[in-house]
């Protein structure tokens, strides 16, 4: 929340243009760009492989995250779950998942992306990636999601 906070003061500021606001983020700034667009009014938002998506799935033995450290605390996990998070995103959303992913398993992300209303949302499937790299049009395709909806 002191994240919302902190985004909601700057963009206040008569410097910043507040009607073209965007985020960009991955991994744990996928996660925290997709609390921020569920409280925040962001013209579009691009969440690359966003952790913190079906994080206990391992409890109905499905694949999760290989982040041990969730399983220690699975009674309050699903208070920060992304999946609980998407069906509040208003806005346009640009999603990436990496199918080699284990620290953000697809499994997790797809039913995250899945849950966030239809409409503007979009996702870009890194086939032969894991969590990190991606093929050559996949930074610039992310960049050029968030230009597209900046004038909208």
């Amino acid at each position: 929340l002191g994240g919302v906070r902190l985004i909601k003061a700057v963009s206040e500021r008569k410097e910043i243009d507040h009607e073209k606001l965007f985020f960009h983020g991955a991994s744990h700034g996928g996660k925290l760009g997709a609390y921020f667009a569920y409280f925040l009014p962001f013209n579009a938002v691009f969440l690359g492989v966003p952790s913190s998506c079906e994080i206990n799935a391992h409890l109905e033995k499905r694949y999760g995250s290989a982040a041990s450290e969730w399983k220690n605390h699975h009674t309050v996990t699903d208070y920060f779950d992304l999946v609980y998070f998407a069906p509040g995103i208003k806005c346009p959303v640009l999603v990436g998942v990496g199918f080699w992913d284990r620290s953000c398993p697809p499994t997790g992300v797809y039913s995250f992306y899945n849950a966030i209303p239809d409409g503007k949302k979009k996702i870009i499937n890194k086939i032969h990636d894991g969590h990190g790299g991606a093929p050559p049009e996949y930074h610039p395709a992310t960049w050029k999601f968030l230009v597209d909806h900046l004038n909208k």
